[in-house]
């Protein structure tokens, strides 16, 4: 396979409770690779390649369902940003 025709991302809090990579063939529709539940490890790289605190200071954003454990719990924190 070419690399060209690999995706590589990772999940981030809270999509799933540890940092993992996943390789995946780009025809392949896998679930957990929307905006809000993964990231191209590339454009991290690319992050702390320009601002090595860069996670440090940015915030990221992610997709919850009501039904979460995980949105509860930042509901009663008072973290949820809705929008």
């Amino acid at each position: 396979m070419k690399s060209s025709s690999v995706r590589v991302y990772f999940h981030y809090v809270p999509s799933y409770f540890h940092l993992h990579v996943h390789f995946t063939h780009l025809n392949y529709d896998a679930p957990g690779t929307a905006v809000g539940k993964a990231h191209l490890l590339s454009d991290v790289i690319d992050n702390l390649r320009l601002m090595t605190d860069c996670y440090q200071r940015k915030t990221l954003a992610c997709i919850l369902r009501e039904t979460d454990e995980l949105y509860d719990a930042y509901r009663k924190a008072g973290r949820l940003l809705l929008q």
